[in-house]
């Protein structure tokens, strides 16, 4: 019965019923400073790019299953306002593209996909202020509609970013591991990867919705073989609805569009059994697959 509580609390956060959370969590991991007056020099970057140019240094290292740290260190004279955009990756490897639909792994453990870093613990991705929108819940996918880090000059800023595994089956990340962060276009050639990666980083809902939905395209785990392994990474709710996210992810072109994740819909799941009662070379019937299909309820 308290394992029944448990998974409905955390479908209710699945289901994008977070409040925003505001910067709060983020501003106790920042350097105290003077509050800056109206002719501070600051300067708005975003990150991949203020790493290239020399003037931010960025560490990435393991945390566990769920989250990777990151460290900002300001190289310049001028405080910075470093924006990480959705789609980021802490790459195990450097030059993962191929072995896989996900774009390999090869760096011998896994290799993490960055949520965004204002969420709450047990959230992924931005989530929208509006309260009364259902289900996953969406903010503009831009470069500006993600909060930036204050990174004082000549300072260094320590974040914990919530993360999915995009490498079923690779230990877990340890503080020991460094990554590389990358865009996930540098990741993986795989445009589904990259689309729900961003996607979800964009769009609110629980870590565990997100992770199922990473493992399915990265990987092509089957949901029962998630369910398999218990409660403590996905439950069965957050499986109904990382596959409705993949439904939508598969139906849209470019963006997931948040209307038809809060429709009101029905998902059937049709399974093969072969042929009945004996197939044609005298073999007993077998299961030949799935198929699964989501209808909007009128």
């Amino acid at each position: 019965m308290l394992w029944r509580h448990l998974c409905l609390v955390r479908a209710i956060t699945a289901a994008g019923l977070l409040t925003f959370s505001t910067l709060s969590a983020l501003a106790a991991g920042e350097p105290e400073e003077p509050i800056p007056g109206a002719d501070t020099d600051a300067e708005t970057v975003k990150v991949l790019e203020a790493e290239k140019a020399g003037t931010l240094a960025v560490e990435v290292r393991g945390n566990g299953q769920d989250r990777v740290r990151v460290s900002l260190r300001n190289n310049s004279s001028k405080r910075l306002n470093v924006v990480l955009p959705p789609g980021l990756v802490a790459s195990s490897a450097m030059g993962q593209g191929g072995g896989g639909p996900g774009g390999g792994g090869g760096g011998g453990f896994q290799s993490m996909g960055l949520g965004a870093v204002t969420n709450r613990s047990g959230g992924f991705g931005q989530f929208a202020a509006n309260n009364a929108q259902p289900g996953f819940r969406s903010v503009a996918p831009s470069d500006t509609a993600k909060p930036a880090v204050t990174v004082p000059a000549g300072q260094k800023v320590d974040l914990e970013i919530p993360s999915v595994c995009l490498n079923f089956g690779l230990p877990t990340p340890t503080a020991k591991d460094r990554f590389r962060l990358m865009d996930v276009e540098d990741y993986s050639k795989d445009a589904r990867v990259r689309k729900a990666l961003r996607a979800l980083s964009t769009l609110g809902t629980s870590h565990g919705t997100a992770q199922a939905a990473m493992w399915r395209v990265c990987n092509n785990v089957p949901f029962e073989l998630m369910l398999s392994q218990g409660a403590k990474v996905v439950n069965p709710y957050e499986v109904a609805l990382a596959s409705r996210f993949l439904d939508a992810l598969d139906q849209s072109s470019d963006v997931v569009d948040p209307a038809y994740l809060s429709e009101a819909r029905l998902f059937v799941t049709v399974e093969g059994m072969g042929c009945s009662p004996r197939t044609r070379s005298g073999s007993p019937p077998r299961s030949t697959g799935s198929a699964s299909s989501a209808f909007p309820l009128e």
